[in-house]
């Protein structure tokens, strides 16, 4: 190999080296910058802020109801039963027909029981006469013996008690209504011949109703009779109903651990009617000045339950996150117990993406 050729060689090996510098000096420029773009980026998430509507918090009335779901019924329903077999002869009034008390319902054919009561009120007749007569003989010409005497005022007094029986009967061949309702069935017709003991008709009484329910075994104490109650029936749609407890069970049921209740509701206008679907509504407890806030607001986290405030330092508004005690539950809000007071800031929007301390970007306030 020449000299020339060993020049070219180092010459080559020179530039290699210089090359490989060059590249590792890029390298440790590359990741510098990288480190400066990361730590400003650490920066923007850090600074990050929430967009987020809040409400002032502001004492009011709070009010704890127990809800239930009833049954409306009739106040009263009979199933009137045939007392006197015959045929079925007259049926004054149709299915649906309000009555009053002692209107007929039904006339069961009473001709031969008639016929009985004339021939017994006629020996009724002549028993007392007989019986008038030995009277006078014994009681005032001593003419008879007591004994005659007294067959003859038994005899009386056992024709007049047929009669009573014989028109007790008669009566019973009309069958009238016991109260005031609505003619609700009739499974006779004319012509139809029933026999003692046969149902003839049902009567609804419709005015009152009552919702029958049950309390839950925990609020058993918490019921008594005379406690008003409001009522919605969701099949009609058209308002609430205003009625109070009639009866409070005195025992709780073994398998609905529920405590039987009913609410008399006056239903004027009978839109209620029996085996629909009712919501009861009874207040169980009332709070004045009470802190309440939308359920919504509040978050389950691992010790209970926290809501999150608005806290204004030098740097803008920050939320801080608050531990609540909570009370009952109505419709969509929850009494706090402990944690608020009247004044704060509560996060009714966006509390679900915040951490404590994080700032915040407030939306309109209510």
């Amino acid at each position: 190999m020449t000299r020339s050729t060993h020049r070219s060689i180092g010459a080559l090996a020179a530039g290699l080296a210089a090359a490989v510098v060059a590249a590792g000096c890029a390298g440790s420029s590359g990741s510098a910058a990288e480190e400066q773009s990361g730590a400003a980026g650490d920066s923007i998430s850090a600074a990050r802020i929430v967009d987020v509507e809040t409400r002032a918090v502001r004492p009011d009335t709070f009010v704890d109801r127990l809800h239930m779901t009833g049954t409306v019924e009739a106040e009263r329903t009979v199933d009137l039963t045939a007392q006197e077999s015959g045929r079925v002869r007259e049926l004054p009034a149709e299915k649906g027909t309000r009555l009053e008390a002692g209107a007929p319902i039904a006339e069961i054919d009473a001709r031969e029981l008639r016929a009985q009561l004339e021939e017994a009120r006629a020996r009724a007749e002549l028993a007392r006469e007989q019986w008038e007569r030995r009277r006078e003989l014994y009681e005032e010409k001593n003419a008879i013996s007591e004994l005659d005497y007294l067959e003859a005022r038994s005899q009386a007094d056992q024709a007049s008690a047929r009669v009573e029986r014989l028109e007790a009967r008669l009566d019973d061949k009309t069958i009238e209504a016991p109260f005031t309702g609505v003619l609700d069935e009739r499974p006779v017709e004319v012509g139809t011949t029933v026999s003692p003991g046969q149902s003839v008709a049902t009567l609804v009484d419709l005015r009152p109703v009552k919702v029958s329910a049950g309390v839950p075994e925990r609020y058993a104490n918490d019921v008594s009779v005379g406690d008003s109650a409001a009522v919605t029936v969701p099949s009609l749609n058209d308002g609430t109903f205003r009625g109070e407890l009639t009866y409070v069970g005195a025992a709780v049921g073994e398998d609905s651990r529920t405590l039987p209740v009913e609410i008399e509701l006056p239903n004027v206008d009978g839109r209620l009617k029996p085996r629909m679907v009712a919501d009861v509504s009874m207040v169980r407890r009332r709070w004045s000045g009470a802190i309440s806030v939308p359920q919504d607001a509040v978050l389950r986290t691992s010790d209970g339950f926290a809501v999150y405030v608005i806290e204004e330092t030098e740097a803008g508004s920050v939320a801080r996150r608050r531990a609540v005690q909570l009370g009952p539950r109505e419709s969509d809000r929850v009494l706090v117990e402990s944690g608020l007071e009247a004044g704060d800031r509560l996060v009714t929007v966006g509390q679900q993406q915040l951490a404590d301390g994080d700032r915040v970007r407030l939306a309109e306030s209510q």
